[in-house]
């Protein structure tokens, strides 16, 4: 996806339409209660601690503050900054280490 969003940009950009990529770690909503597993039920509770999780609202603030200023990208949490460095320095362990997380359940 962040591939796609940099060519957006790039090709938007002449038209004066600027294109910023938000990731904003865990949000305080109900979609794991929502969501449907590969077996087909409810997957129930998120397993996050709660000082991992921002509110929504915070999250908006945040995701519109960037886009006004017309930000290339918003990375919400320290994480996810190391996640972007280690990724371009070590992709495969980044590949194992998220999908060890989303054995766990995190």
């Amino acid at each position: 996806m962040a591939g796609f969003f940099d060519s957006l940009r790039i090709e938007l950009r002449p038209d004066g339409v600027s294109v910023t990529v938000v990731y904003p770690g865990f949000v305080g909503t109900d979609i794991a209660e929502r969501a449907i597993g590969p077996d087909g039920r409810l997957l129930g509770k998120r397993r996050v601690s709660k000082g991992d999780v921002m509110t929504p609202a915070e999250c908006a603030r945040r995701t519109i503050r960037a886009s006004a200023a017309r930000s290339r990208e918003l990375i919400m949490t320290p994480g996810g900054k190391f996640g972007q460095l280690l990724r371009v320095l070590a992709p495969r362990l980044v590949d194992e280490m998220a999908g060890r997380a989303v054995k766990r359940g995190r």
